[in-house]
């Protein structure tokens, strides 16, 4: 019998495998004879050996044929949507298509990746609600309540008792969770094998690896680790001991060298490697007790147990979202998907019928289309890929830090215009879908209570206050990305000021609403329910087949309401129940950026235009996009609503519509404006100045910033139109030099410097918290309008100056004026 070099000898010139296969499959195969030599003849050895590579061969060329055959499967699926896909017009557009197969919100009829990552985090926040509940955060500072007793979880995750019945119960949460998380993963082609007393996922800080150094790691981690319950992701053979130092290197040489051990530089985009083979890595070490896992995470990781849970929960969410709706791979399913654009875009040029649309995008012809589709498609994937492949980490880490302090300090009175448009949002959605309209400040009220909030969560709303650990978007703000420690101020200003609280609420309030609305009409036939409910459900892919389903579900009861909760459908005994469960919750949660805009992963992919973080010309971009990408998200899909109800011949309906939701919206903004200006201790503008008109539409529309202009030369934040186009990280350069060097030139031209008046200018825009709306008025007059009297002998002529200019350009007076201690009066409503 040949030798098993001869046979890879063999195969290379047979060209069957590579040479860089062949050392690897040598290199495999001479570890597995060597863990067998003790005992044995080498002749034997090299039988065992053989033996062994014999199954690990196999079980792999299982899962490839596995993964293949899945891959088949989704690419047909996805060629159906394609192909059979028709816009509001009833036209054929597989550019928009292949968009809305990453996001879309109600028009498709099929699931999104990001629809489904919703509703798969939605039911893993379900069954994590009491997990959630009992370790959330303080109002106050942001702490952790409870955290002592998280490693009593981390202990009962590895099976060591503790006596604590409620962190079993946690503990066993937390299993049931990961575990269906797992069968998901692999039923959508993945391969990571269950674990005896798996405890949770590690973390592994780069930088702290490379501090250390290779043997300190190894000898740290060694001691900790379980080497007889490390086994192969495929076929469970377990990890030699001789082999295992030289696993461990290769386990460093991947954490600091990101992955680029295992890949040559080629035109595929980094991280972008197929899904089914991720994730079994981060199981591969296991440690023996919990506090080895736990000194690791303290010394390498990340000790938040807590945050180490969800972020596992969201990534997953999103790997599996990906994988159901694109395949194994779904890299290579959006490669794919845009060839099958460029082609029918060929075929269209060339006169040919065609799926390709052109004027999707305005004055584009077809190849211009389909370039600027598949530009679109790329920002997008990147969007919901959570912006992987960072170019330079610590560049992004110090422009990311620099966001959160601006975010601290620009963005403290977020909640006034929230409160004053979310109410009007939310009636515009409920009636866009048939639903009562009335009384939202009051539902939206009720979800203010603790035992609301617990209902929601359970029944499948997403817990937003927990998100923040799982770098998603802060409202307004974009994401609070970056070091951890520049996380917590921004954090709590959001916190604070009742953003996340009103936010969380409001969403609830709709959700709630859209589950107790079909919960109440579950004995009514499909023909029975509003037209413009159906044409919405249709729009997720729900129709009256997917109905008469839906109907048998028990639906909760509380008090008389009735509430279709996803997991009363997929409660019931019918093999379509869990993907109908996952359509439901998908519309309910899609339907709420309508409710309560929170910002799109296509609005926040237009604004940065596919640049990366860790590059100049994408921090620069990520700047530009501070507090703009909400606003541009707002814009783009309620345009796109609009625009389809136009596309489908209800043109009156959307025009009513818009004209409706913005005249309301109109109302809503001047009412954030007048609460803006109580904030800032003026008194509320008259409503006869048509500019005023005109700023509250832009405040109601989310881009409020811009209104500023109509009245004056400089933002709210005190930057030119231009510095506020590019971002407040311009402002704040902006600000920085006329601190500085502008003070410097004055003294080489001899004139007279301002340092003090500029160094209280960036003090009232750049103190963290200084512009919390409930304590701007009174941190501004009392303290930093004390200070400026004491360092500048003119301040009471440029107080009078400023309220006289103000009298003189808005016919608006100061209730709370500059330079006064206390207010001199009571606000004045209606303008002097």
């Amino acid at each position: 019998m040949a030798s098993f070099d001869e046979c890879l000898k063999n195969m290379i010139d047979a060209d069957v495998i590579s040479r860089d296969e062949a050392r690897e499959l040598g290199a495999t195969f001479e570890r597995l004879r060597t863990r067998h030599a003790a005992g044995m003849s080498p002749e034997a050895a090299e039988a065992a050996a053989r033996e062994d590579m014999v199954k690990r061969l196999t079980a792999e060329a299982s899962h490839k044929k596995r993964v293949a055959l899945l891959t088949i499967a989704a690419q047909r699926r996805i060629t159906k949507d394609l192909t059979e896909f028709r816009d509001a017009r009833g036209d054929a557009d597989i550019g928009l298509a292949a968009i809305d197969h990453l996001e879309h919100y109600g028009r498709a009829g099929f699931s999104s990746v990001e629809g489904r990552r919703k509703a798969i985090l939605a039911d893993a926040h379900a069954r994590l609600e009491g997990f959630m509940h009992h370790y959330r955060t303080t109002f106050k500072s942001g702490r952790r309540m409870n955290k002592l007793s998280l490693d009593n979880v981390v202990r009962e995750r590895a099976g060591e008792a503790t006596g604590d019945a409620q962190a079993k119960a946690f503990s066993d949460a937390i299993e049931n969770v990961f575990e269906d998380l797992r069968q998901r993963f692999n039923g959508a082609g993945g391969a990571i094998r269950k674990l005896d007393r798996y405890i949770l996922p590690q973390a592994h800080n780069r930088l702290a690896l490379l501090k250390r150094g290779r043997e300190q790691w190894m000898a740290d981690i060694l001691p900790r680790l379980d080497p007889d319950r490390m086994v192969h992701p495929l076929t469970g053979d377990p990890v030699p001991a001789a082999e295992l130092r030289g696993m461990l290197s290769h386990v460093y040489d991947s954490v600091v060298e990101e992955g680029w051990n295992e890949r040559t530089p080629s035109a595929v985009p980094m991280g972008r490697g197929a899904l089914h083979n991720q994730r079994a890595d981060a199981r591969f070490l296991v440690f023996r007790t919990a506090d080895d896992w736990l000194a690791y995470q303290r010394e390498y990781g990340n000790a938040d147990v807590f945050a180490t849970v969800m972020n596992h929960v969201n990534g997953m969410s999103r790997d599996i979202a990906a994988m159901e709706v694109l395949g194994p791979n779904p890299n290579a399913t959006i490669s794919w998907m845009k060839q099958m654009v460029q082609k029918e875009a060929a075929l269209a040029e060339a006169g040919k019928p065609s799926l390709m649309k052109a004027g999707r995008y305005p004055g584009k012809d077809v190849r211009s289309t389909a370039s600027t589709t598949l530009a679109e498609i790329d920002g997008l994937w990147e969007q919901l890929r959570g912006g992987i492949g960072d170019q330079d980490q610590k560049l992004a880490a110090v422009f990311s830090g620099a966001r959160n302090f601006l975010t601290s300090a620009l963005l403290g009175g977020a909640v006034l215009p929230s409160m004053a448009s979310d109410p009007v949002m939310l009636a515009s959605a409920k009636k866009f879908l048939g639903l009562p309209a009335a009384n939202t400040y009051w539902s939206i009220a009720k979800q203010m209570r603790p035992a609301s909030k617990h209902e929601a969560v359970a029944a499948g709303l997403i817990n937003e206050e927990a998100m923040h650990v799982l770098r998603d978007e802060a409202r307004y703000a974009g994401s609070l990305s970056g070091p951890e420690w520049t996380k917590w101020l921004p954090d709590r200003i959001i916190t604070w000021q009742g953003l996340k609280a009103w936010t969380r609420a409001a969403k609830h309030s709709f959700g709630r609403e859209m589950q107790a609305f079909l919960g109440q009409r579950l004995e009514k036939a499909w023909e029975d329910l509003p037209p413009e409910w159906r044409r919405a459900s249709e729009g997720y892919g729900m129709g009256a087949a997917e109905w008469a389903i839906m109907r048998r579900a028990a639906a909760q009861d509380i008090e008389g309401a009735r509430f279709l909760r996803p997991h009363d459908i997929a409660a019931l005994d019918d093999p379509r129940a869990r993907e109908l469960a996952l359509r439901w919750s998908e519309m309910v949660l899609q339907e709420t950026e309508y409710a309560v805009p929170s910002g799109t992963a296509r609005g926040r992919a237009a604004v940065l235009g596919g640049t990366k973080a860790g590059s100049w010309r994408g921090e620069f971009w990520r700047s530009a996009a501070m507090f703009k990408s909400f606003g541009v998200s707002v814009t783009m899909l309620q345009g796109a609503r609009l625009a389809a109800e136009a596309g489908a011949g209800r043109g009156a309906r959307g025009a009513t519509f818009a004209a409706a939701t913005l005249g309301a919206l109109t109302l809503a903004g001047a009412f954030g404006l007048w609460l803006r200006d109580l904030a800032a201790g003026r008194d509320p503008q008259k409503p006869d100045n048509p500019k005023f008109w005109i700023a509250a539409m832009l405040q109601g529309g989310g881009l409020g910033i811009f209104g500023d202009f109509l009245f004056a030369d400089y933002s709210r934040y005190g930057n030119s139109f231009g510095a506020t186009l590019a971002g407040p990280m311009v402002s704040l350069g902006e600000d920085i030099w006329k601190l500085t060097g502008g003070q410097a030139l004055k003294v080489l031209k001899r004139e007279e410097t301002n340092l003090s008046e500029e160094s209280i200018r960036m003090l009232r825009r750049y103190t963290p918290g200084g512009s919390l709306w409930y304590l701007r008025a009174a941190y501004n007059r009392v303290f930093l309008d004390t200070l400026q009297h004491w360092t500048d002998p003119k301040a009471n002529q440029k107080f009078k100056r400023q309220a006289q200019g103000l009298m003189r350009e808005r016919q608006q007076g100061f209730w709370w004026a500059p330079g006064e201690m206390t207010p001199d009066r009571p606000p004045m409503f209606g303008g002097r």
